[in-house]
This record gives C-alpha cells, structure tokens and sequence, in this order.
C-alpha cells in the first residue's frame, strides 16, 4: 500500500506539473485555474486496514474521474495539441490499471467485490476491464 500510495503521489504531482507548465507555456495571458477541493478526505487520523480501505475506496472514484476526463477528450478529438491527447492515453491507461490493482486489493483484503465508482456494465467505450492485473 505505502509504495501504490507513494507511486500515485509522485505521479500525480508530475502531471500537475507538467498541466501546469503546458497552460503557462500556450496560454500565458489565462488565468490561472483555482485549485478545487481534492476528492479525497482526511485520512490522518486512521491507521491499519481502516486506513487502506478507505484510501482504496476514495482512489478509485479519483482515478475514475481522471479516466473518464481523458476518454471524454479523447472520443471527441477535443485537443488541440497532439501532447495533451498522448497526455490523456497515458493518464487513461495508468490510472485505468492502478484502479484494476486497487479494486483486486479490495477485494483480497477486505471482501469488496463491488468497489465505488467502477462500472457496472460492459466498460467504458475503448476500454476492456478484464480481470483484476498482476501488480
């Protein structure tokens, strides 16, 4: 859980940054975004399997948030830099296979076999759930 939690944190910060930079670089004369509030809550005050239960539970509704932003572009040809669609590929498809890691942890750990925010049906357009991934 600490290297998943690790892993995402550091990756998230890099895309924020890499946002971040391509917003000042092509437009320089928009304001800046205000942050909005994370989807996550507090989780400092837990510890143990309630800790990763509910860090699990709380990443994969963000994560899908993020896979359904970069499919919504991607399914639209919305982007008008050919980096942010390979930007979206990328976020889309590592978040996609760090939510079948968190959902199989769930699962493992602690019975859930229907985590929040997945799915019901066949997948999203252009996507294959399949079975829980290796880690």
């Amino acid at each position: 859980m600490r290297q998943l939690g690790q892993s995402i944190v550091t990756t998230q910060t890099a895309e924020v940054g890499e946002m971040k930079g391509r917003l000042e670089r092509w437009y320089p004369r928009s304001p800046a975004p205000s942050p909005r509030e994370t989807t996550m809550p507090d989780l400092s005050g837990l510890s143990g399997d309630q800790l990763d239960q509910t860090f699990l539970r709380h990443m994969i509704p963000h994560h899908m948030m993020a896979i359904m932003m970069s499919q919504q572009l991607l399914m639209h040809g919305e982007a008008q830099h050919a980096e942010v669609a390979g930007f979206a590929r990328k976020v889309r498809d590592d978040q996609w296979a760090e939510v079948r890691t968190m959902r199989r942890y769930l699962a493992q750990w602690f019975g859930e076999q229907n985590p929040p925010c997945f799915p019901a049906g066949p997948g999203m357009p252009g996507m294959t759930p399949g079975p829980p991934g290796p880690d």
